[in-house]
């Protein structure tokens, strides 16, 4: 009750200053989704990375020589995956837009980032980092008159590469205060088990 409690303020908060001082937002890491997941009798596409090669500039990696091919799907049962530690992880950022009412909506711009999960899986830095694009990527909801909104509230799940107890998270959030300029942070996560209702 208390976890609800708190995260609720947190975007009255957002309602009480109005969509021209505030931006809330929701992340959360949805379901991991298999590549290569047989299905009965059907034969599909799949998209795998041949060779990946690192850039030494700030550690961006460049996958090259991408190829789509037929999988022959050779099992007897469609309940077994193939390659099952290929993970594709859709890492989701949604804006929670102020509607007209006044209250902080299910609506706004949604932002997706795809990971590998066994080559670049989801951590405070990777969550940051797509704060950044995503500001880049809709103006319109985090800025007025060309500067970022002041107060940003961010809504997330309790997992560990996203919730504000540990150091990395808070290291992040005190890196999104300074690059934005923001006079007000608040970071709030549901309590263990209801990351159902997390907004995004």
């Amino acid at each position: 009750m208390f976890a609800a409690e708190s995260y609720k303020s947190a975007y009255f908060i957002a309602e009480s200053l109005g969509c021209k001082a505030a931006t809330a937002i929701s992340v959360d890491d949805k379901s991991s989704v298999h590549i290569g997941v047989t299905a009965a009798k059907v034969q599909g596409c799949m998209l795998m990375n041949m060779r990946f090669v690192v850039i030494c500039d700030f550690i961006n990696i460049a996958f090259l020589k991408f190829s789509l091919f037929r999988v022959k799907v050779r099992l007897p049962d469609h309940d077994f995956n193939i390659g099952a530690k290929h993970l594709l992880v859709p890492s989701v950022l949604g804006v929670c837009r102020i509607d007209e009412t006044g209250s902080v909506s299910y609506l706004g711009e949604t932002y997706i980032a795809v990971r590998s999960l066994k080559h670049n899986n989801s951590n405070a830095y990777s969550h940051q980092e797509d704060l950044m694009k995503a500001v880049k990527l809709f103006p319109d909801a985090f800025c007025v008159d060309g500067n970022v909104k002041p107060v940003l509230i961010k809504g997330v799940d309790g997992g560990p590469d996203e919730n504000p107890r540990f150091d990395k998270t808070i290291n992040m959030a005190v890196k999104t205060f300074t690059d934005l300029g923001l006079d007000c942070y608040i970071e709030v996560t549901n309590a263990p088990g209801l990351s159902a209702y997390n907004k995004v």
